[in-house]
């Protein structure tokens, strides 16, 4: 699937080209079949151990999702993850959960009271206070 749908006769990728065939590659190799030699020719079109690492966990993303249990047909596994669009490769929105308390926290009761708010600005404080003038 992988090679009817992207084929391996390119020279040059970019990098969200590359990254996005790394986890169609993954997902192809999750379903049973992969071109030989793919991902190194993906990990040599980017520098560095991160370039390559980001290659290497979209391979291994998209051939966990290739191999979740789901649809019987390949077909529409393929078509889900990869011909779907972006979907698959876009990180799911997770709320941030709120801090929770910890035991070096002070408690509410112990915060600076609010009569101590200086409302006024830093030049006023500098002067004569208005009783004296």
């Amino acid at each position: 699937m992988y090679e009817e749908t992207f084929g391996t006769d390119w020279e040059q990728l970019d990098r969200d080209e590359v990254l996005r065939r790394a986890f169609a590659l993954g997902v192809s190799e999750g379903l049973g079949s992969a071109p030989e030699g793919e991902l190194e020719r993906l990990q040599s079109e980017v520098a560095g151990r991160y370039g390559r690492s980001m290659v290497e966990l979209a391979y291994d993303e998209g051939r966990t999702r290739g191999r979740e249990p789901g649809p019987a047909d390949e077909e529409e596994v393929w078509e889900d993850l990869v011909e779907g669009g972006t979907a698959a490769l876009e990180a799911p929105e997770r709320p941030v959960p709120p801090r929770p308390p910890r035991h070096t926290d002070l408690p509410k009761s112990l915060s600076a009271p609010t009569l101590m708010d200086i409302s006024r600005d830093d030049l006023a404080r500098l002067g004569l206070p208005d009783f004296l003038r």
